[in-house]
């Protein structure tokens, strides 16, 4: 909700919880992609739980750079949106188009019980991606893959979410 993380406990009575509290439209988005990562990296969900589900892992998009789009909207038969019956309104969102600033991404471990949260140390260029993060088997090991710009360099790191440390585990690289 608002670019925000909330845990909700079914147990004791549908209680939420807040874990994330810098979300804001066209600025910073936890644990959901942006709209590249949507589109090119085919995914809606950026967050994971550790085997143990005592850490949620998620990636946070900053998007604050990236240009905005206007996108028209109409009123439309399903669902019909009748404030645009006699004229058209817009939606605003970040859309970067070829060579322009993608938003910059981190990935950051939520203790629940604590309610700590950390950023996990991750050697990303300024401009890379992170297309997945992965839970293993092992609550102290998250998987994390990162592309350079240019995609032709994929890395793959083991970190744990609780000291921050990641360690390359696996690198593909093409011309």
């Amino acid at each position: 909700r608002d670019n925000n993380i909330y845990l909700v406990k079914f147990l004791y009575g549908n209680s939420e919880s807040q874990v994330t509290e810098d979300g804001k439209p066209n600025a910073i988005l936890n644990g959901i992609p942006d709209w590249v990562y949507e589109e090119e990296f085919a995914f809606n969900r950026a967050l994971e739980f550790s085997a143990d589900s005592k850490m949620l892992i998620y990636i946070r998009f900053d998007e604050t750079e990236v240009p905005s789009y206007s996108f028209p909207l109409f009123a439309g038969e399903a669902p019909h949106l009748d404030a645009f019956a006699k004229y058209p309104g817009s939606y605003i969102y970040k859309y970067p188009k070829t060579g322009e600033t993608n938003s910059k991404v981190s990935v950051r471990s939520f203790d629940i019980k604590s309610r700590v949260t950390r950023q996990i140390k991750l050697p990303l260029d300024a401009d890379g991606y992170i297309p997945r993060i992965y839970a293993t088997s092992d609550p102290n090991k998250i998987a994390i893959a990162t592309l350079n710009r240019h995609q032709n360099r994929l890395d793959l790191y083991f970190a744990d979410p609780r000291s921050t440390i990641s360690k390359l585990v696996l690198r593909d690289e093409s011309e």
